[in-house]
Formats: structure tokens, C-alpha cells, sequence
């Protein structure tokens, strides 16, 4: 009997922006200035796809803790700025919004203060606009306890919410801190990695799948059945890796009999494959 390829769970696409100029909200797309609507222009049309807004960042303020997007506070960031997630939203795409980057210290100290705080803040802005999960990326130092009571507080706001992690080899003893708190809870939050391949400069191959799924697997313990591989994605970041070797780990993961979560772009606007 002849079967199908083994196919991918998911698609992700992770988009950085706005960003922020000295007097107003802008959008970078190929070092040009655009608007909301052509910066989310070609993303945007990818069918099937889970897109992670980036960056989400909190930092004290009059009011207690603040949103901010890439250091935009969210009060300058207008409905239409973001219409067209919203639109998409609405139509059925799948958007999360990615918390922390790399060097962002603060915002990992202000969940670490106040978790509570910083989940209704994010909470609102979520709400508005249709994304419906986040993606930690925790690249500094934090308190997993403290971020998973920022994922429950936060989970009591948003309904159904859908977490997702971005560890490299330098911040898995924090994400398996953060699998070993959630395979505790009641209700699992977490529902799959985004691994940086880029950010271990790991090879891009069936058997360094295979090793980085084990390594999961083992931060669930004795929970081993909550985890499985098709919650593993391949996050690359072209030209860390080329298209040719992405194009060969794809025929040897569909070849294989080994459930895998898909690919988890970086950047995607700047990609020269999709550019304008």
C-alpha cells in the first residue's frame, strides 16, 4: 500500500514590527519606510500559516506596568496599524505575539514583579485585535515560576490561549523548567517549540531532530505523553540556512515516519526568496 509524505503539522511565520522612529510608528520593510498594510502585504497572503507578531516587551510606568511593541507603547499604535491582523484575525488566521527577544532584560524583570499586572496589559491588546496566543522567547535571565503564573494569569483573560517556546541551547534549563511547571498544571498550556536551529548553529538534518526531540521529551519526566515530536518546529533563519538545505531536511523529514511540528521562519518580510 502506497501512503502520502509525512507531512508538517504547522507553518509559522514570525514578523518584526513596527518599529519605532523618533516621531511616529513605522514600518521596516527592505530598509523602506511603508505602511501597516504593504508591510503586511506578503506575509499575509501565506495560506495555512501561524503568524508571531514580535516583540511584546512590559517596563513600569504611572499605571503599573506597560505594553510596549519593539519599544512602541501600544497607545501609539492605532487601529489601523494593525487592521490588517485584524482583518485576518477575523477571516481565521492564527496570530500569537512573541515576548522578549534578544536583550530585553526589563521585561523579563517586570513579569518577574508583577506577572499579573503584565498579563492584563497584554490581555486587552490581544483581545482588540484578535491574537489569540504568545510565544515565549525568554533569551536574558527570568523565573520560570514567575512566567508561568504570568501564562495562568494570562490564560484567566484569554480564551484558549495557545503558548508556544523559542529555546536555543543557552535557555533550555529555563524551558525545561517551564515544561516541568505546565506538565503540573491542570491544563497544559504549552503547544509546541519553536527551536532555534540558528541559535545553536545546529546542523539542519533528520538526526539533529531527532537529538533536540529527545532532549524535549526529557524535560517532561515522568509526563512523557504530554510531549511528542510534532510539538518540535525547525526554527531557521535564511541564509543562517540556505534554501538548499532546507529543501533537503524537507525531503528527509516526509520520507521519514517521524511526526515533526514544520518550519518557524524568521524575518519572513526580509527573505530574498519573497522579496519584492
Amino acid at each position: 500500500m502506497t501512503t502520502g509524505p509525512n507531512l508538517p503539522v504547522r507553518n509559522v511565520i514570525y514578523i518584526q514590527g513596527p518599529y519605532y522612529t523618533t516621531d511616529k510608528v513605522a514600518y521596516q520593510l527592505h530598509d523602506k519606510t511603508v505602511s501597516a498594510k504593504d508591510y503586511y502585504a506578503k506575509p499575509l497572503k501565506e495560506q495555512n500559516t501561524t503568524f508571531i507578531l514580535c516583540f511584546a516587551h512590559f517596563q513600569a510606568d504611572k499605571d503599573g506596568y506597560g505594553l510596549l511593541i519593539n519599544g512602541v507603547h501600544h497607545s501609539k499604535i492605532t487601529d489601523d496599524d494593525m487592521l490588517p491582523v485584524a482583518t485576518a484575525a477575523k477571516n481565521g488566521t492564527q496570530f500569537l505575539i512573541s515576548i522578549g527577544g534578544w536583550a530585553n532584560p526589563i521585561t523579563w524583570q517586570s513579569i518577574d514583579a508583577n506577572p499579573a499586572a503584565c498579563a492584563t496589559a497584554l490581555a486587552a491588546f490581544m483581545k482588540t485585535y484578535g491574537i489569540t496566543g504568545i510565544d515565549i522567547d525568554m533569551e536574558d535571565s527570568a523565573t520560570a515560576t514567575q512566567v508561568y503564573a504570568f501564562i495562568q494569569a494570562l490564560a484567566k483573560k484569554v480564551d484558549g490561549l495557545i503558548v508556544t517556546g523559542s529555546p536555543y541551547d543557552a535557555t533550555t534549563g529555563f524551558y525545561a523548567q517551564l515544561a516541568a511547571l505546565d506538565c503540573a498544571n491542570t491544563t497544559q498550556h504549552i503547544r509546541w517549540y519553536n527551536y532555534q536551529w540558528y541559535g545553536d548553529d545546529a546542523p539542519l538534518n533528520l538526526p539533529t531532530f531527532l537529538s533536540l526531540s529527545s532532549m524535549i521529551a526529557g524535560w517532561y519526566g515522568n509526563r512523557s505523553a504530554a510531549y511528542n515530536s510534532a510539538m518540535l518546529n525547525i526554527g531557521v533563519f535564511p541564509p543562517n540556512e540556505t534554501y538548499d538545505d532546507i529543501t533537503k531536511v524537507t525531503a528527509a523529514m516526509t520520507a521519514s515516519t517521524v511526526p515533526w511540528g514544520g518550519f518557524s521562519w524568521w524575518n519572513y518580510p526580509t527573505l530574498s526568496k519573497f522579496s519584492a
